[in-house]
């Protein structure tokens, strides 16, 4: 499955849905080499680089996202898919709970890779 088909069975999937927060924030990660204790969702934005653009799954424009992946055009020109910080999370929870059903192991940061939870 290629990456923007991956993305539309998600879309289909999700129906297009937001959730603003959906790890709880009681929840506490700690950080690789770090002393610090952050939120689930802290460390789990803190594993993707950051910059302004328009999110491909909510139309958000404007505003933080991640680089999933690109898209060439027959003609030759190249569309980024971009996440927000919002859908990043929802794509992220998706992913455990997909890991978690399978019996598979999960580990965030993935987006925008190999299709695997």
């Amino acid at each position: 499955m290629t990456l923007v088909e991956m993305f539309v069975a998600n879309e289909a999937l999700s129906g297009f849905h937001r959730v603003a927060h959906l790890i709880p924030a009681t929840e506490v990660a700690r950080r690789p080499g770090a002393g610090a204790c952050m939120t689930r969702s802290a460390y789990v934005l803190n594993l993707y680089q950051w910059a302004d653009g328009d999110c491909f799954r909510c139309a958000s424009r404007s505003v933080l996202t991640t680089l999933l992946g690109e898209v060439l055009a027959p003609i030759g020109d190249v569309y980024q898919i971009r996440a927000c910080q919002t859908c990043v999370l929802a794509m992220e929870e998706e992913r455990r709970r997909h890991a978690q059903r399978h019996g598979l192991p999960y580990r965030p940061g993935g987006l925008g890779g190999p299709c695997s939870p």
